[in-house]
Formats: structure tokens, sequence, C-alpha cells
């Protein structure tokens, strides 16, 4: 095998540890009381395991493969530019706690190179990029976050006139909260598992590439995602299980049902946009989640931190982009 193609998957490989040390999905199992830590570790690394491993090929595909047109093909170079960058910003993300989004820097490092790969090839940059599948990911990004929201205050409202109100003494209400605490399971582990193939997915997108300019088989494809999936599992395993346990004290004691509008819509949305291949941000999907079901309840927002987080995500593509530009640059040179 060629030390290149050797260098790009062992950078994958790193990225996938990186993504499962920050994976947080089962900390609301632990705030609201409804798994111990020791069978959310459990539940949650079959779940990534089995996620990353088939579950992650429709979004890989986008991002390898449907995202180029038939001009463009992934040399070594544009997807060491590619993993260089995505890398640099998930370390930017954990060590200043900014809420970096996976996809939107791999996506901007595709677009980075490609536009940088069309100044000096005979391709224009339109004859390098799938503009129809980069519009779909780049509107996804926008209707996800709205609609999940929508979805969150709809449930909340649901779960207030359907339970909250009827609530009659504080036996009824242990029953129903422990009735909600089995669905409330269900939904995060749906999250987890779709979060892990999208999530796998934008690991695999530079494997899918390999693949897609022949320079791996169908059997090393699979034996690399079997490796992907358990180096993501084995980050989540190590630093990750400290992160939930966290998360899930800084929760409180929170009930099923306070959570669950949450849970309900996160989960739906990821693993859909998952089956069919688009790439979105987990973090904006919780945020926003979370803000459709405090706006129901009537609970003040804090416009600041949002407003923080919105530029946060709207400079991280066009600063991804140049990162990429640059990194590639940089790359042909040498």
């Amino acid at each position: 095998m060629d030390p290149y193609v050797i260098v790009v998957i062992i950078i994958c490989i790193s990225l996938a540890f990186s993504i499962g040390a920050q994976e947080e999905t089962m900390s609301t199992t632990l705030g609201s009381g409804s798994l111990s830590v020791k069978y959310a570790l459990i539940f949650g690394s079959i779940l990534i395991f089995l996620g990353t491993l088939f579950l992650s090929g429709s979004v890989g595909k986008t991002l390898g493969q449907n995202i180029l047109t038939e001009n463009a093909n992934y040399s070594d170079n544009m997807m060491y530019a590619v993993l260089i960058t995505s890398i640099i910003w998930l370390l930017i993300g954990a060590t200043t706690g900014v809420p970096v989004s996976l996809n939107q820097t791999v996506v901007g490092s595709i677009f980075g190179v490609l536009l940088f790969e069309s100044i000096i090839s005979e391709h224009r940059f339109m004859e390098l990029i799938d503009i129809k599948q980069l519009s779909i990911i780049l509107l996804g990004w926008v209707v996800g976050p709205l609609l999940v929201f929508f979805i969150s205050a709809s449930m909340e409202y649901i779960i207030h006139k359907k339970v909250h109100e009827k609530i009659k003494g504080l036996v009824d209400s242990d029953v129903k909260e422990s009735f909600i605490r089995l669905i409330l399971i269900g939904f995060v582990c749906l999250n987890q598992i779709s979060t892990a193939g999208n999530q796998g997915g934008n690991t695999l997108g530079m494997i899918y590439g390999l693949k897609d300019k022949g320079a791996i088989n169908d059997n090393a494809l699979m034996v690399i995602s079997v490796v992907i999936a358990l180096v993501y599992l084995l980050g989540f395993l190590i630093f990750g299980r400290k992160l939930i346990k966290g998360l899930g004290k800084t929760m409180g004691n929170m009930r099923p049902s306070e959570t669950l509008s949450v849970e309900f819509a996160g989960s739906l949305l990821i693993f859909l946009t998952t089956l069919i291949g688009l790439p979105v941000s987990g973090a904006q999907i919780l945020i926003f989640s979370l803000l459709g079901t405090k706006w129901m309840r009537g609970e003040k927002i804090d416009r600041n931190s949002l407003k923080r987080m919105i530029r946060i995500w709207l400079i991280l593509l066009p600063l991804s982009i140049g990162m990429a530009c640059f990194s590639y640059f940089l790359l042909v040179l040498i």
C-alpha cells in the first residue's frame, strides 16, 4: 500500500479517537437518572460501534465521493489538507470550549481545497464541486436547527398538556415518569447510534475518497471501517466517559419528562439526516432542541450566548475554507 495512503488512514483513525473523546450523547440518561454510569457506557459503546460500522456509509460517500464531480479526484495533498484542517479545529474546540462543528470544518475544508485546485488546474471551481449536493448540505445546516426547534417545542407542549397537567399525586407522577424513562432511553439510544453514524461518516469521508480513486478495495474499506469504529469507541471509553459523567452531574436530578422533548427532536432529525447522507452538527441540533423546549416553557433564553455561538458557526466555514486553501498551498510547495 502506498505510504501516502497509509498516512491518510492513520490521520482518519486519529480523528475518530478525537471524536470519541468528545462524545456526550449518553449524558442525558445520567442527568435524568434513567441509567447508571455502567449501563450508559455499555449502551453507548455498543451503539457507537454499530452506528459507525453500519450507518456511516451514506455520509461518508457524500463527503468522499458525491460532493465531487467527475472532473475532480482527491489527491494525497488534498486529503492531507482536509484532515489537517479538521484536526486543528477539533483541537481548538477541545482546548477553548468553543462549540466546533466537525461537519462544517470538513465541508469547508473540501470547499477550500477544491477552490485552490481550480486555481492551479485547468478546471473551474464549478466544474469540480457538485453544486446541488453542496446546496443541500448548506440548506440542511439552516433548516435542520429551525426544524428541530419547532419539533422540540411541539413535543414539550404535548408533554405538558398530556402529562404534567394530568398528574394526580406523587404515585401517579412516579408511574408516568417511569414510563417516560423507558421512552427516553429509547430515543437516547437512537440519538447515539445516529450520531455515531453521522460523525463516523465525517471520519470515513476521505476513506471513501481513497476507494473512489482506486487506492483501496472493498475489503480494505471494511477493515478500516471496523478499526475506525473501534478507535471511536476507545476514545469514548477513555475520555468520553468522564465527559458524560460530568455533564450528567451538571444536569442535576432532572425528571425524564423534562428531557424527552429535547431527545425526541434531536434523535429524530439526526437519524433521518444520517440515513440520507446529510452531515449535520450534533451540537447545533442539541442547542436548538434545548432552545425550543425552553421557549415553550417560557424560560428565559440567554441571547448573548446564542449570538456568540451563531457568530462562531458563521465564521467557522470561511475560516475552514481559508485554512484548507493555505494548507493545500503549503503541501503543494513541499
